[in-house]
C-alpha cells in the first residue's frame, strides 16, 4: 500500500489521519476475513478421495474409518491381514503404528491428531465442539483422556493381572491394578450426567473413546457394574456409520485376545476413585 500524500492540509490534520487510518484498517480486516473465509470454505469442500487410510484388524484405526462413515467422507482402506499389513504400515511411516493416514505428502499418526485433521481439513469442523459452545471443555478432555490416561491404565491393568504374584515380583507392577476399574468409574460418573461425552452432542471424543471402553469389555468386565456406560455403549454402536465402520475394519468380528479380566476387578481400595 502507498503511503498517505501529506501534502494535502487535510491528510496532515491529526484527526483527520486518524480517521483514515482506521478506515483503512477497518477495510484491511474485511478483506482479510473475507479472504479466510474463502480458504476455509475451499477446505471445508475439497474431496479427501485421495486420504488413505493403513488399518489393522481389532487395533485404534478403526475409530479413524468410523469418523470417516460419519463424516460421510471417501477414503482409500489398506487393511491387509497380519505381517504384511504391519510391513506396509511400516513402509508408510518409520513409527509403524496403526492408524497411519496418507493425505498426498502428509503422512500422519497417532489417533487424537488424525481425527483433528480429518474433522477440521475436510469435515468442515462437524463432529467437533465449537470453543464457544458448552462441551468444547468437556470435548478437549475426553478427546485427550483416551490415549493419554485411559488406555494406558487399562492395559497396564491388563498385563499386570496376568503376571502370577506380580505384587511381589514387580511392585510397580503390581500398583498397576485398579487402574481400569478407576477409568471405568469416572467414564460411567460422566455418562450418568449426559448422554456423550462432550454433553448432548455426538463427537469425536465418543469415537475416540469407544476403543479404550471396548478393550475392558473383550478383557472381562462385565458392564452390569457400570450401567451408564453400557446404555453409552448401545447408543454409539446403533449408530449406522458405526455399522458400516466394523462391516469394513471388522467384518470377520473381533474375537478377544487371550486371558480375561480374573479375578473380575477385584478390590484394591482404588476402584472407587473418580480421578485417575
Amino acid at each position: 500500500m502507498e503511503d498517505l500524500d501529506t501534502s494535502d492540509e487535510s491528510v496532515r490534520d491529526p484527526d483527520r489521519r486518524a480517521f483514515i487510518a482506521t478506515g483503512v484498517g477497518a477495510t484491511l480486516r474485511v478483506t482479510g476475513a473475507m479472504i479466510f473465509a474463502e480458504e476455509v470454505a475451499e477446505a471445508a469442500t475439497q474431496s479427501s478421495a485421495n486420504l488413505l487410510l493403513y488399518h489393522l484388524d481389532g487395533t485404534r484405526s478403526e475409530r479413524v474409518i468410523w469418523l470417516m462413515e460419519e463424516l460421510g467422507l471417501p477414503y482409500v482402506l489398506s487393511a491387509k491381514p497380519g505381517m504384511a499389513g504391519m510391513a506396509d504400515i511400516k513402509a508408510a511411516h518409520p513409527m509403524g503404528m496403526s492408524p497411519t493416514v496418507v493425505d498426498g505428502k502428509l503422512t500422519l499418526v497417532e489417533s487424537g491428531a488424525i481425527l483433528e485433521y480429518i474433522i477440521h481439513r475436510y469435515g468442515a469442523g462437524r463432529l467437533a465442539e465449537a470453543p464457544s459452545s458448552p462441551g468444547y471443555a468437556s470435548y478437549l478432555l475426553w478427546l485427550h483422556y483416551a490415549e493419554g490416561s485411559a488406555a494406558p491404565r487399562i492395559i497396564n491393568d491388563y498385563v499386570s493381572r496376568s503376571i502370577p504374584d506380580v505384587a511381589t515380583l514387580s511392585p510397580i507392577a503390581g500398583r498397576q491394578i485398579g487402574g481400569a476399574g478407576r477409568v471405568l468409574n469416572f467414564v460411567n460418573m460422566r455418562l450418568g450426567e449426559t448422554p456423550h461425552f462432550a454433553g448432548e452432542n455426538f463427537t469425536a471424543a465418543d469415537i475416540i473413546m469407544h476403543f479404550p471402553l471396548k478393550l475392558t469389555r473383550m478383557w472381562g468386565v462385565d458392564f452390569s457394574l457400570y450401567p451408564n456406560v453400557a446404555a453409552w455403549f448401545d447408543r454409539v454402536e446403533g449408530r449406522p456409520a458405526f455399522a458400516a465402520a466394523m462391516a469394513k475394519g471388522s467384518p470377520n468380528g473381533t474375537a478377544p485376545p487371550p486371558g480375561r479380566f480374573q479375578p473380575l476387578l477385584a478390590p484394591t481400595g482404588k476402584e472407587t476413585a473418580p480421578h485417575g
